[in-house]
């Protein structure tokens, strides 16, 4: 049991870091675009 505590908390924190790294690449990727509609609403107005 004790065991298992110890791998389920590893997993958790492996998970976590992640989901960073998932979230940051995300941002990489929206930046560009969010941009570019910035810019649209922008030339709109």
């Amino acid at each position: 049991l004790h065991l298992l505590g110890q791998s389920a908390v590893t997993g958790t924190g492996q998970t976590s870091a992640g989901k960073d790294v998932i979230a940051e690449g995300l941002l990489d990727l929206l930046k560009p675009a969010i941009q570019q509609l910035d810019l649209h609403v922008h030339s709109v107005r």
